[in-house]
């Protein structure tokens, strides 16, 4: 075998582990979190705003698309909150609000700063090819896809 071999098997070795001890830190700290009683606390508050939690929980769902803020955890917390139509009306009203906000500030306010780390990454810049060229079905794709996060992907759009 010869040195380049071994060197990309070494590489591929410290990946795997270094994602492994990522995950098990990642367990580690969510069994260590009071994920529970952050939930019930959440559900207690909603539940007091009556007809407004819904709308309430929306603009906060809104703020962390903005924010870079991962909604997976707001997602599930909405259909334990509201149930499932309910939920996944709450949580859609708030990613769609979100994303077009986040889209109109990279757009109109944050522009050219966006741009100029967008064009230091070569990934990026093929995918504004190709955005460019297939149009909606890339977005599509991309919207699927889940190498780049949803809030990052509404601000390159704006570009």
């Amino acid at each position: 075998m010869n040195l380049t071999a071994k060197a990309n098997q070494h590489a591929t070795l410290i990946r795997w582990v270094s994602v492994g001890l990522i995950v098990i830190a990642l367990l580690l700290i969510m069994r260590r979190l009071p994920v529970e009683e952050a939930i019930g606390a959440l559900e207690g508050w909603i539940d007091r705003l009556g007809f407004w939690g819904p709308a309430v929980f929306a603009l906060i769902y809104v703020a962390a698309t903005v924010l870079f803020i991962p909604g997976s955890a707001l997602t599930l917390g909405a259909g334990v909150i509201f149930g499932l139509v309910e939920g996944t009306v709450t949580v859609s009203l708030g990613s769609i609000i979100g994303a077009a906000l986040a889209f109109l500030i990279a757009r109109y306010l944050a522009r050219d700063k966006v741009a100029r780390l967008a064009r230091q990454n070569p990934k990026f810049d093929a995918i504004d090819r190709a955005i460019s060229e297939g149009g909606w079905k890339i977005v599509a794709l991309l919207r699927l896809s889940p190498a780049i996060p949803f809030n990052v992907q509404n601000y390159l759009y704006g570009l």
